[in-house]
């Protein structure tokens, strides 16, 4: 038997209501759900920051002077990190204009495009007189005491050397250089310190062929080393010396900086006090091994 229209109405509005008040209940709870969430989590934040402010305020005053330290270090740490952004940045300018900027400003917004880094004050930038070599002193200064970077870094005075807008690199300041001529002479000490390490090979092997005994002096190990080699530890700046007892030998050279790093890694000793035959002091600036 069919049922009646209206009847069949009614049903299908019935149907649609639930339908609607099962969705609007699933919305009441999910956004009531949402908001005791959040209201959780806003709870959780206000009671760490909170917590966090009663904390500090607990401090020693010497406990609140180290944690202004660390924050100030951190402060710090990237300013020190733009420092290497800034030397790429010098370095691609140079390489296109054929000279070095006359002010950090003029790195914006080509080669640093963080106009904020080239307007703080903070940083010290230095260079010779005519812009025309890659030389500049970089430096920035540190306000965080006993900073652990300032033992890395260069202490170079740029007033004394002429620099235009030079600065004293000293603690606090963080300072780099960079310097051509530095940088050629650096090679050039690095060349020297390889040829006393090839003087040291071929004593090694006129001893292996000479029952252990030593040469007597460089003149000795002709056959042995290079002719170029053998011709520059020739030179006033290259030191060969041999003990008394003909056991042990120092050898030494000159280098040009007085702060290469080659001179933290040798002997510094002073085969002449020693008694050696041809000793010599080797005192930094020389570079010296024995053996």
């Amino acid at each position: 038997m069919f049922k009646k229209p209206m009847q069949l109405k009614n049903q299908k509005g019935i149907v649609l209501l639930t339908i609607v008040l099962i969705i609007v209940g699933f919305l009441v709870l999910g956004g009531t759900s949402w908001y005791f969430y959040n209201q959780k989590n806003n709870t959780s934040q206000n009671s760490e920051a909170k917590n966090k402010e009663l904390q500090e305020k607990n401090l020693t005053e010497e406990q609140r002077k180290q944690l202004e330290i660390v924050k100030q270090r951190f402060v710090e740490a990237n300013m020190i990190g733009n420092i290497n952004q800034l030397q790429m940045s010098l370095d691609f300018y140079f390489k296109q204009n054929g000279v070095l900027p006359a002010s950090l400003n003029e790195l914006y917004p080509k080669f640093i495009a963080d106009k904020k880094i080239v307007e703080n004050e903070k940083y010290l930038y230095a260079y010779s007189y005519d812009r025309k070599t890659l030389t500049y002193h970089l430096g920035i200064k540190l306000e965080a005491e006993n900073q652990p970077i300032l033992k890395n870094d260069k202490d170079f005075n740029s007033i004394s050397a002429g620099y235009i807008n030079g600065f004293d690199g000293a603690d606090p300041v963080y300072d780099v250089v960079l310097n051509n001529n530095i940088m050629q002479a650096a090679e050039r000490d690095k060349a020297r310190v390889g040829k006393i390490r090839t003087l040291i090979n071929a004593v090694q092997i006129y001893q292996d062929s000479h029952e252990g005994a030593l040469p007597s002096s460089i003149n000795f190990l002709g056959s042995i080393l290079p002719p170029d080699i053998f011709s520059s530890l020739q030179g006033k700046d290259y030191f060969y010396a041999i003990s008394k007892d003909k056991k042990n030998f120092h050898a030494g050279v000159k280098l040009e900086l007085p702060d290469s790093y080659e001179l933290k890694t040798d002997d510094d000793f002073n085969s002449l006090e020693a008694g050696y035959a041809n000793g010599f002091n080797g005192k930094d600036p020389i570079y010296d091994k024995t053996y």
